[in-house]
């Protein structure tokens, strides 16, 4: 009886040692876990550009949807999209994306050998979107799109003085 009793007792201390060893364990993953969540960045998100990013979205979806799908339907689509207040906010993420985009050497350069003009091409794609853009800048313009689809690109949506930010901007009211 004696073996079975130190037998017992072995496997006895083994669980506790078994159930520290899995306790430890435990602890020691729920630090990686918190290490891991803490070491990420957090992207920091503009709430205007995502409204602007919501407006184009929305706007090229309702446009494939449409039997004319031209520069001007889309630009009628966008305006729809806008209330009065949101304009200069709009215009002023356009203007950014568009200055980023014609800031970009390859960009201009693959307009010119297209005979393309680049800021209306800009405009085009800015309304597209920003995961369009982006595969521009990584891409290259000529591999995104196809010639056939840049030779649409032609017709500019906005027109200088639409893109002009004074023109919405708030009108301040006289003293009187």
């Amino acid at each position: 009886m004696e073996v079975n009793i130190k037998f017992i007792e072995e496997v006895v201390d083994l669980r506790k040692s078994l159930a520290e060893a899995k306790a430890e364990l435990k602890a020691i993953e729920e630090k990686k876990a918190a290490r891991a969540l803490s070491s990420k960045r957090s992207k920091k998100v503009d709430p205007e550009e995502t409204k602007v990013g919501d407006v184009l979205k929305a706007s090229i979806r309702k446009l494939n949807s449409q039997v004319y799908r031209d520069s001007k339907t889309l630009k009628l689509i966008v305006l729809s999209k806008l209330q009065p207040e949101d304009k200069h906010n709009f215009f002023l993420h356009v203007n950014k994306r568009i200055a980023n985009l014609l800031g970009f050497k390859p960009f201009n350069e693959t307009c010119k050998m297209l005979g393309l003009e680049p800021n209306v091409v800009a405009q085009h794609i800015v309304a597209r979107g920003t995961k369009t853009m982006n595969l521009v800048f990584k891409d290259g313009l000529d591999r995104v799109f196809d010639s056939e689809k840049l030779k649409l690109f032609n017709e500019p949506i906005f027109e200088e003085s639409e893109l002009d930010l004074n023109k919405y901007r708030p009108v301040k009211h006289s003293d009187s």
